[in-house]
């Protein structure tokens, strides 16, 4: 099994996908039983019974106004069962997506893919209070209940928390890998989720993330069915099976998770996403203020979302030669109190995040000599003050001059 974590979040839909599954959301359905709409499916429909149940597609309005729109698709544990046949499976890809051997399944086909991709929107049907038992599983699947991997729903005390049930193979079990926890019960949350399809064993990866800079790598079930089943190798997924198992929670009848915007995708694997590089170069340096109280102040510099600025660097470099000063701060802005007196210094800010250092921005000059150091004239003294040269100038002259008549 591999458990990772990463920084650099996949893309939310990949290039080149072969085939998708959903229009996004449910606005097109009819309230009531999901069975027959657009897709909707169940093995064994006898069985299923959408009396049975505790799933329907509803109206989430009046609870979280326009942000589900009018139409969703809720499902809790109020009841549960051990089958698979007779739950709600979403609507099948054309191209299903696998390993080579994986075994060809009854109710998925087309032309095999390499990744299987979803994104879906889940609230809390009960946003004020926690659904104390409340759990909630989807799962890639291939139409018959064979499972390439589960994911949880928890609603807990201090909110929702996402799970992914992972194989491990050294110690054959599944395991619990925690996703996301404490999501806010008042908040719509998004999840996205990659499985990419490798030949060989052990070597699968799924991926999922929630919108942030942090995803979560783990493998799929395929060692389950080639250690349990060595006649059936590894299985093809196309949809996603929502089956309640488990105790029944009765009290959660008429609540649970509110699902929205499941999109499915099938199709190759593109390559990984180019690493973000580093900041751009602080702008706009700028000093204000003179002689201890002076201080130096750029506009921060722009990096990716998930590579973001960690610390930024002051060197000030004395004109005419002598050893840069180097000042390391987390913020663009630099008191130049500490710079020994009686130079004239070139200062440049450059950005650093976990890629490396951006480059310099462009220079300033600032003095640490005072007029009379520096022997100008009054009449260049009036000239400053007036606005009509610049004491950097002046200064450089007269540095300049006193080193000629050393």
């Amino acid at each position: 099994m591999i458990v990772a974590a990463t920084l650099w979040v996949a893309t939310l839909s990949s290039p080149a996908i072969a085939d998708t599954s959903g229009t996004g959301g449910f606005e097109g359905y009819a309230l009531g039983d999901p069975l027959g709409q657009f897709g909707w499916m169940v093995l064994d429909v006898p069985v299923y019974g959408a009396s049975h149940f505790d799933e329907a597609i509803v109206d989430p309005s009046p609870t979280w106004g326009t942000a589900l729109g009018s139409r969703a698709f809720r499902v809790s544990n109020g009841v549960t069962s051990g089958g698979y046949g007779n739950q709600l499976q979403s609507p099948s890809l054309v191209d299903e997506a696998g390993e080579t051997s994986a075994e060809d399944a009854p109710n998925s086909g087309g032309t095999r893919q390499q990744r299987f991709e979803g994104t879906l929107t889940f609230a809390s049907a009960v946003p004020t209070a926690e659904q104390p038992g409340l759990v909630v599983s989807f799962a890639p699947d291939s139409g018959d209940g064979t499972r390439m991997s589960q994911f949880r729903i928890y609603d807990l005390p201090a909110g929702l928390e996402v799970v992914v049930v992972a194989y491990d193979r050294a110690n054959p079990a599944f395991n619990e890998i925690v996703l996301a926890s404490g999501l806010d019960r008042t908040q719509v949350h998004t999840m996205h989720f990659t499985m990419d399809f490798v030949d060989g064993v052990d070597n699968d990866v799924l991926t999922t993330d929630f919108g942030t800079c942090t995803s979560t790598t783990v493998g799929t079930w395929e060692d389950y069915h080639r250690d349990n089943f060595p006649d059936n190798p590894t299985k093809p997924v196309d949809s996603l099976l929502f089956r309640q198992a488990g105790a029944a929670v009765p009290a959660n009848l008429g609540g649970g998770i509110l699902f929205d915007d499941i999109v499915l995708s099938s199709g190759p694997t593109p390559p990984p996403p180019a690493a973000p590089g580093p900041p751009t170069p602080p702008s706009g340096l700028a000093v204000s203020g003179d002689g201890p109280a002076a201080v130096i102040a750029a506009a921060p510099a722009t990096a990716a979302a998930c590579a973001p600025v960690t610390t930024y660097t002051l060197t000030a470099t004395p004109v005419g030669g002598g050893a840069p000063i180097v000042l390391t701060g987390p913020n663009p802005t630099f008191s130049l109190a500490s710079l020994p007196p009686g130079y004239l210094y070139e200062i440049v800010l450059a950005a650093r995040n976990e890629y490396g250092e951006s480059l310099p921005s462009d220079p300033v000059v600032y003095s640490t000599i005072t007029l009379a150091e520096s022997g100008v004239a009054a009449g260049s003294q009036l000239l400053i003050a007036a606005g009509l040269v610049s004491a950097g100038a002046v200064l450089l002259l007269a540095v300049r001059r006193r080193r000629s008549h050393r």
